[in-house]
């Protein structure tokens, strides 16, 4: 199948053969915001092209736990591309050559309820918390920078991407992007890219799926599975792609895979799977601490860069496929400085959990939202006397005291003791943090992000009241 022009729909969909992954309501959702004539709704009901239904049929049709399709085989690329604009998601190899390093990612519709679909019923995940990350050419995401507060250098972004697939977090124009994939934080909106770097084959998938859908972009997550909120790890936090067969290829999504190349030769079709397995096998056996320092080729995580109000500074936020190192001397030839702001990543502990479910704010919470929240949070050890926010400061998180307690330098000196919360003020208010907050007896915080928190408030209001209501009554204490 090549990429077909699309023509009137005619043939409805019911009428196929049906698949779980794209139930025919998710695939209505989807069309209702497709840009394209490949399918319609009629009396609410989806009416596909000949080239829409056969993709749909074929995807349908074919045991993911045994196949895989090719990334690099025009036909595979042409069907995934309707597919997607149907509302429908895959799992794919990211790599810019086979030979470079590769990560393993769960694309996704650009609709919120196939999105939605994917992440929830497929995934395991509720992703209305966190939006998903943006897959996009490297012209469509430059545009949507917005520049002033914090300097691109366009230059050094593609020279990231010569070096392959990469993420990146950054303020965007107002109105750019649809809010569902806009992070909201303390000052501004951002959102998060992943470029696919200067593989042929995921450019040209590219542009069949924006000239078949008409959509500028698709959604972009990790490729693993979730149970209660607790990532599959296997060789990091992502799998190779005998892996993904064997434990997502029941979910009838379809799995591509990329050219692959072992010692410097590149890999045949028919032993792909093989290879993977030899490019992983060195990184699985590392610990997770190891992995961090570790610079062998394995499909894990994206590495995820930001941006700065410094031209001359980036931030890298993730480590991923992509090594510090690797990408410290490709910005360095561009006059940039890469701070590692990874620092805490590691400390999530198997107890966060229980920590979370003791807390009394989320204590009413279901169990799954409770392991969910756990996934997002972040474990912070703080020691007496240690200033844990400094008042001015731009606040980027909210802090629960899990253990310890600390003293608010507000109102004469408030100690807040375990149970608490604070850092509410600056994230609700929109203002910078109104008070010095430092450790008084050594314990644990856990912070969660500003755009993380905001999610939450929005979709439990149970949570939201009292953080807002906490809000309005310390801002009392600051005018008595």
């Amino acid at each position: 199948m090549t990429s077909p022009e699309v023509s009137a729909p005619c043939i409805a969909a019911e009428s196929l053969p049906q698949s779980p992954a794209l139930p025919l309501e998710v695939m209505a959702a989807a069309i209702a915001e497709l840009r394209s004539n490949a399918a319609i709704l009629a009396d609410g009901k989806p009416l596909l092209t000949q080239a829409a239904a056969d993709a749909y049929s074929r995807v349908a049709t074919t045991d993911f736990t045994k196949e895989s399709w090719r990334l690099d085989c025009e036909d595979d690329r042409a069907t995934i591309a309707l597919w997607v604009g149907l509302g429908g998601s895959f799992i794919a190899d990211f790599a810019a050559a086979a030979d470079q390093p590769r990560i393993f990612a769960w694309v996704l519709s650009p609709v919120p309820a196939a999105a939605q679909f994917a992440l929830k019923e497929l995934k395991g995940r509720d992703g209305r918390w966190v939006p998903t990350s943006l897959l996009a050419t490297e012209q469509e995401f430059l545009t949507w920078l917005e520049g002033e507060h914090e300097p691109i250098n366009a230059a050094a972004i593609s020279a990231v991407l010569d070096c392959g697939p990469v993420g990146l977090r950054f303020r965007a124009l107002d109105d750019a992007l649809p809010s569902y994939f806009m992070l909201r934080e303390f000052d501004c909106f951002r959102a998060q890219a992943v470029l696919p770097g200067r593989s042929p084959h995921w450019e040209r998938w590219l542009e069949q799926y924006t000239q078949l859908t008409g959509h500028r972009f698709a959604g972009i997550t990790s490729a693993n599975l979730s149970d209660l909120g607790r990532e599959v790890r296997s060789g990091g936090t992502h799998k190779d792609l005998a892996e993904a067969q064997v434990d997502m290829g029941f979910l009838n999504v379809p799995i591509l895979s990329g050219p692959v190349s072992v010692d410097g030769i590149e890999v045949p079709v028919s032993e792909r799977k093989a290879g993977y397995k030899v490019l992983n096998r060195p990184y699985s056996e590392l610990t997770e601490e190891s992995r961090e320092q570790s610079t062998a080729v394995a499909p894990i995580s994206t590495s995820l860069l930001g941006f700065t109000p410094d031209a001359g500074t980036w931030q890298l936020l993730r480590h991923g496929s992509l090594h510090q190192t690797v990408l410290s001397a490709c910005l360095a030839k561009h006059g940039i400085t890469l701070q590692n702001c990874t620092k805490h990543r590691l400390e999530l502990a198997r107890y966060v959990g229980d920590l979370v479910a003791a807390f009394p704010l989320f204590s009413e919470l279901e169990s799954r939202q409770i392991a969910e929240i756990s996934q997002m949070i972040e474990v912070l050890p703080f020691s007496a006397g240690e200033v844990i926010v400094r008042e001015g400061d731009n606040g980027d998180k909210m802090f629960f005291i899990a253990t310890g307690s600390v003293m608010a330098e507000a109102a004469g000196g408030i100690e807040l003791n375990a149970g608490s919360f604070f850092g509410e003020i600056s994230l609700i208010k929109g203002i910078p943090r109104t008070a010095t907050v430092i450790g008084h007896k050594a314990g644990v915080l856990l912070a969660l992000d500003s755009h993380i928190l905001f999610r939450l408030m929005e979709f439990l209001p149970d949570l939201a009241e009292p953080i807002r209501e906490m809000a309005i009554e310390r801002l009392s204490w600051r005018s008595e």
